[in-house]
């Protein structure tokens, strides 16, 4: 398989690299005993990591792009992760308030596909707590009193 542009980490788990994100989560929900068969019946929805070929020759000087290539989102309160969550913990532990606290949590689950459950663990905060932080956050903030002491 020849991928164009950067590799997608999302897309990347048991050195395998997937051609969709619905083939990877398919690949995933399966116990380690079925994805022996899985690779045999779906050939075309993945390619071993070391066999991926990259494109990364520059376009020739005649050769135009009809369309711009994407560019990868930036990430509003840090670099990684980690340090996103950290941040998130620190706001909760100043007191900050759940609407700044709904913003770092959103980013952390949005920009990282962090869990909800994962979240809620990193910052010591139940992952029901951060379900409805975010989808109060989704609502447009309605309702803020919820959520003030």
């Amino acid at each position: 398989m020849k991928i164009e542009g950067p590799i997608r980490k999302g897309l990347i788990f048991d050195g395998l690299y997937f051609r969709t994100a619905n083939a990877c989560g398919r690949y995933k929900s399966l116990g380690p005993w079925k994805r022996a068969q899985w690779r045999k019946d779906n050939p075309d929805d993945f390619v071993l990591l070391s066999d991926l070929q990259l494109n990364t020759a520059p376009p020739e000087e005649n050769e135009t792009s009809a369309s711009p290539r994407p560019v990868a989102p930036t990430v509003a309160y840090g670099i990684t992760k980690a340090e996103v969550l950290s941040r998130a913990k620190a706001a909760i532990e100043a007191g900050e308030s759940p609407r700044d606290i709904a913003e770092k949590l959103a980013c952390a689950h949005e920009d990282f596909h962090a869990t909800q459950r994962e979240i809620g663990r990193s910052i010591g905060i139940s992952a029901s707590s951060v379900n409805r932080l975010l989808k109060w956050r989704r609502s447009g903030y309605s309702n803020p009193e919820r959520f003030m002491d």
